[in-house]
């Protein structure tokens, strides 16, 4: 295996959210994938609450109009706000891409959010300075 080759989504993003909606913890989500059979491959265990969070956080921001309605359900506050939403999103993309400043920065791009609004927020993070920020 070469150090560049990309891991494969082994748990799927849609269902461990879905799981959530539904179970109280990741913890308990892990538990309940390892009893229908879903664990890590390599380990043979049970996926982490941190994988499974993960996974799930990262289908959200993919897919943030799909999952917004379960948020305010819950009544999360951010998830009434549009400008909220949105800056939730950026600050919750920011730990999933934590070490990867060009993959953030595309999922701006992909999700066509102004990268000049959100700078201040993501600028030290990814040692951005001055202005540009590709």
């Amino acid at each position: 295996m070469t150090l560049t080759k990309r891991r494969e989504q082994i748990l799927d993003g849609k269902e461990c959210f879905m799981l959530r909606v539904e179970l109280p913890t990741c913890f308990d989500v892990a538990k309940y994938l390892a009893k229908a059979g879903v664990v890590n491959p390599k380990s043979g265990k049970q996926f982490t609450p941190f994988a499974v969070w993960h996974s799930s956080m990262k289908w959200v921001i993919f897919h943030p109009d799909e999952a917004r309605p379960y948020y305010q359900a819950e009544h999360a506050p951010y998830a009434f706000d549009d400008e909220e939403w949105e800056k939730w999103l950026v600050l919750t993309a920011m730990r999933i891409f934590r070490n990867s400043r060009g993959s953030f920065l595309r999922w701006m791009r992909v999700m066509k959010l102004d990268k000049e609004k959100y700078k201040p927020l993501y600028a030290k993070r990814y040692g951005i300075t001055g202005w540009n920020v590709d």
